[in-house]
């Protein structure tokens, strides 16, 4: 699943995924669930409200703490939800997982 996406949205970026949407994920053999997930995400991302890299730098603990607290702008308890319902996908968190990491590295350069 993985390399379709990354073959089929270039650049692979957060705001690559907004633009095409759903509807364009579920095309390419994504779950209409994984691809509001992905869109929601992206959609943070792409707006600067989900730092996903000050996250991995926190312990689990406080990144909850964060998120529960609110203290992300405007979504927090919608970020907080993507990232349970993320936990929650059983035998395919990999792939999520393996977008989502390839997401923010190409945000990073």
């Amino acid at each position: 699943m993985f390399d379709r996406l990354n073959a089929a949205i270039q650049p692979f970026a957060p705001d690559q995924f907004v633009m095409h949407g759903e509807n364009y994920l579920r095309s390419l053999g994504v779950t209409r669930q994984k691809a509001a997930y992905l869109v929601h995400l992206s959609t943070l991302l792409a707006s600067g409200e989900l730092d996903l890299a000050k996250l991995s730098r926190m312990s689990d603990a406080d990144a909850r703490r964060l998120l529960e607290e609110g203290d992300l702008e405007e979504g927090a308890e919608e970020e907080e939800e993507v990232l349970e319902d993320a936990s929650e996908l059983g035998e395919d968190e990999d792939d999520v997982a393996e977008v989502i990491e390839k997401v923010d590295e190409n945000e990073e350069r």
